[in-house]
């Protein structure tokens, strides 16, 4: 693995669907399913553009979940799931905020009016790495910044996602070909 290259493996920006930030969050996940529904590899994941085609953010699946509840914002530092607190405990933190206690009776109005701008973390703020980074370095990057997905960056230009499926198919690979 050391010296395979994130370049080797990361997908490039191409393959995403593209949209731009002032559209509505209901426009996103329609693009999304139906992107992800033509797809080969049918991804999750949509790129957030300027209306000058500047790359400023992604947008999962996961992300539109929280942006339909908006409470949790005032979570989003607490990555609770890493500390193995247990379900119950979970739960009763959704039960204090008051998390999803009206979930889909309003979905459409929250989808409809929301714009992406809203709802995304500006590309900054996520994890990225380099294209001529080992993939070595890519999975400890993942692991330690708690993700799945790493933006690949040249300087400032986005050129793609390396995902962590894809490191696992090639780790797969790798131990079937050792033949023991």
């Amino acid at each position: 693995m050391k010296q395979t290259l994130v370049e080797s493996i990361m997908v490039p920006l191409q393959e995403y669907a593209l949209i731009n930030e002032n559209k509505t969050l209901r426009e996103a996940v329609t693009l999304l399913k139906e992107k992800k529904s033509k797809a080969k590899n049918g991804h999750t994941t949509m790129v957030i553009c300027t209306d000058e085609g500047q790359i400023v953010s992604e947008l999962t699946i996961l992300d539109i979940l929280r942006a339909v509840e908006p409470k949790y914002k005032d979570l989003s530092e607490m990555h609770l799931s890493r500390f193995g607190y247990s379900s119950d405990y979970v739960a009763s933190i959704a039960s204090d905020f008051g998390l999803w206690a009206h979930p889909l009776q309003d979905l459409c109005a929250k989808t409809g009016s929301k714009t992406l701008k809203e709802v995304i973390l500006p590309t900054q703020q996520f994890a990225s790495i380099g294209p001529g980074d080992t993939l070595d370095q890519a999975t400890h990057q993942m692991i330690i910044s708690n993700c799945d997905e790493l933006l690949v960056r040249e300087g400032d230009r986005v050129l793609g996602m390396i995902r962590s499926v894809d490191i696992f198919n090639l780790f797969c690979e790798t131990i079937e070909s050792c033949g023991l």
